[in-house]
């Protein structure tokens, strides 16, 4: 008897150890007239370009979230936390501008920064990829993705810096230098990390995960290198980001207008 599967994906490798389970139970309770996959191991499905997808999708996520993290620490803690620390906001929260219009021009300029640093990011990862998957004799090339699943990552990636600059400048908004800025990103980087790990544990995500910010981000590009890439998680994803930064923006522009927080008094 002959039981063929595909190992690269979860739901039929997982049903293959049930029916082979299930047949060799039933072979003992009468006799032993089959044998299961005896002929070898030519019964695995699963070619060089399922198995290589099956890899990207667990490692791309956690490489990607992690490079876009560290270019935003890079430029937000030292334009808030040091400006406080060098008395310089002081100068810039007494000009003729609303504080809230200063702290969405703050976001935006890093943002900007920020999305450069994940554009470069972004096509180092993507162009290093047939060098990664070299060593596994997989024949991988960039043409396995489609211009749609290029798009697709491409707009991730700047949601999910917009995410990331908001938060960490609130984070920098309450630090008193940066010093301790830097103390305080480190439960965001732990949360980014858990959220790369979940996105590489959950292969078939339900809808309701795609609505927590990072966790999201992480989900659509493992999807997008697994070649599941779905219209509804995508955009769920994008809306998502958008009114989370959003809503950080005027955070941050509640925490300009507090004297006590951007004087350190």
């Amino acid at each position: 008897m002959s039981v063929y599967y595909n190992s690269a994906k979860t739901s039929s490798a997982a049903a293959y150890s049930a029916v082979v389970a299930l047949l060799d139970t039933y072979e003992q309770s009468i006799a032993n007239v089959f044998n299961i996959n005896s002929g070898g191991d030519g019964y695995d499905l699963a070619d060089g370009g399922d198995v290589s997808s099956t890899v990207l999708s667990m490692v791309v996520p956690m490489a990607l979230i992690m490079l876009l993290l560290s270019g935003c620490v890079a430029v937000v803690l030292e334009s808030i936390a040091g400006e406080k620390e060098r008395g310089t906001i002081a100068t810039l929260l007494v000009t003729p501008v609303k504080r809230g219009y200063l702290a969405v021009g703050k976001i935006l300029s890093l943002s900007v920064i920020a999305v450069l640093s994940g554009i470069s990011s972004f096509f180092g990862l993507i162009l290093s990829l047939p060098n990664l998957m070299g060593g596994m004799d997989v024949g991988f090339t960039l043409a396995s993705y489609g211009p749609l699943d290029y798009i697709g990552l491409f707009l991730v990636v700047i949601s999910t810096v917009l995410v990331l600059v908001s938060l960490l400048a609130i984070v920098s908004a309450y630090a008193k230098s940066t010093k301790e800025a830097n103390g305080l990103i480190a439960p965001v980087m732990v949360l980014a990390v858990i959220c790369s790990v979940v996105s590489m544990a959950v292969t078939t995500p339900p809808i309701g995960l795609f609505f927590i910010p990072v966790l999201n981000s992480a989900l659509c590009i493992s999807s997008v290198m697994a070649g599941t890439f779905a219209v509804a998680p995508f955009v769920i994803t994008m809306c998502v980001n958008i009114v989370c930064a959003v809503l950080l923006s005027l955070a941050l522009g509640m925490m300009f207008n507090s004297e006590k927080l951007m004087f350190n008094r």
